[in-house]
C-alpha cells in the first residue's frame, strides 16, 4: 500500500502535469470498478464535463488522502493497496481503470486490486474541509512537534483516549497521525525499540516522543531518498553524512545485527516485521507470555 512518501511523490507529479490543464474527457476502462469505487455526485460531474472542459485547479494531499479540485468539484481520492497513475509514455497496462484526457495529454489510473476510491462533490468546500479535519497531523507535510505527536498518540483529542490500544493500532489510524503505513510503522518501532504488542499506556512519554522522532525521520528519509543516496542528510543521532535509505526489518529475514525478523499480524490487522531481541520496550516478560 502506498504510504505518505509515495502518495506525496504521486501527488506532486499529478499536480505538475495537471494543474491549469483542461479536463476534456474521462474514459472508463472498467465499468464494474467505476460503479463500485467512484461515488457521490458522479452523474453531475460527467454531465458538466460533457458540456465542455473543466479546469483542473490543483492536486494536493494530506497523509495518504489525495484531493483534486476540478472546476467547482472536489474529488477525494485514495490509492488503496495497489493504485497508481501512469503518465504519458509509460505504455499500456491491463489493469487500467480510467483515463483522464486533458489538453496536456493523457494519464491513466491503474489498480491491480481495485481498492482505490474516488468521491466527487459539487460546490461543497465544507465537505473537503471536514474530511481534512478528520485526519491527524501530516508527518511529512507539517511541522509536528514531539509534544503534538505525544498528544495524538495518547488520544487526547478523543473522549476515551488511546492508552488502552496497542501502539500499532494508533500508528496506523490516520485520524491520529496521517501518513504512516506498514513499512514506516515497522521501521520506526524497530528504531525506537518498542514492541509492537505494547499498549500506548505502557509506554512512557519519552518513549512515545522517541517513536515520534523515528516516524518523522523514516517518512522524510524515504521521501528524500527515492531509492538513491541522500547527500549530507541529518541522521537521528544528529550526525550529518551521506545516507542510503534501506529497510532494516521490513521485508527482511534478519536485521543488520543478524537477529531474526518476525512477521506476524498485530492489532492493526496488518503484518508487522519486528525483532524480539531488540524491541522490548512496553511489554514485560510476564504480560508478553
Amino acid at each position: 500500500m502506498p504510504e505518505g512518501p509515495e502518495v506525496k511523490r504521486t501527488t506532486e507529479r499529478l499536480n505538475r502535469f495537471l494543474q491549469g490543464s483542461k479536463l476534456q474527457e474521462i474514459v472508463v476502462e472498467d465499468d464494474r470498478w467505476f460503479q463500485n469505487q467512484v461515488r457521490d455526485e458522479v452523474s453531475l460531474f460527467m454531465s458538466e464535463l460533457s458540456k465542455g472542459p473543466l479546469e483542473i485547479r490543483s492536486v494536493d494531499c494530506k497523509g495518504k488522502f489525495i484531493y483534486f479540485q476540478i472546476g467547482k468539484f472536489d474529488v477525494h481520492h485514495t490509492l488503496g493497496m495497489t493504485g497508481t497513475w501512469r503518465f504519458p509514455g509509460k505504455g499500456d497496462h491491463k489493469h487500467r481503470r480510467l483515463v483522464l484526457k486533458t489538453d496536456k495529454g493523457e494519464i491513466t489510473y491503474v489498480d491491480y486490486r481495485k481498492f482505490g476510491t474516488f468521491k466527487i462533490f459539487h460546490d461543497k468546500p465544507e465537505t473537503l474541509q471536514k474530511k481534512l479535519g478528520t485526519l491527524g497531523p501530516d508527518l511529512l507535510n507539517e511541522e509536528v512537534s514531539e509534544d503534538l505527536f505525544l498528544s495524538r498518540m495518547r488520544g487526547e483529542h478523543t473522549r476515551k483516549g488511546y492508552n488502552h490500544k496497542e501502539v500499532t493500532q494508533v500508528m496506523m489510524d490516520q485520524k491520529a497521525v496521517a501518513g504512516i503505513g506498514n513499512y514506516i510503522k515497522a521501521e520506526a518501532l524497530y528504531m525506537s525499540k518498542i514492541n509492537p504488542r505494547a499498549k500506548v499506556g505502557d509506554l512512557s512519554d519519552e518513549e512515545l516522543k522517541e517513536l515520534g522522532r523515528a516516524c518523522i525521520w523514516v517518512i522524510h528519509a524515504s521521501y528524500k531518498a527515492r531509492g538513491a543516496t541522500i547527500r549530507n542528510y541529518k541522521l537521528p543521532n544528529g550526525d550529518v553524512g551521506d545516507y542510503k535509505f534501506e529497510f532494516q526489518v521490513y521485508s527482511q529475514k534478519t536485521d543488520p545485527s543478524g537477529n531474526k525478523v518476525i512477521r506476524e499480524e498485530t492489532a492493526d490487522k496488518r503484518t508487522t516485521h519486528w525483532v524480539s531481541e531488540i524491541q522490548t520496550r512496553g511489554v514485560t516478560t510476564q504480560n508478553h507470555l
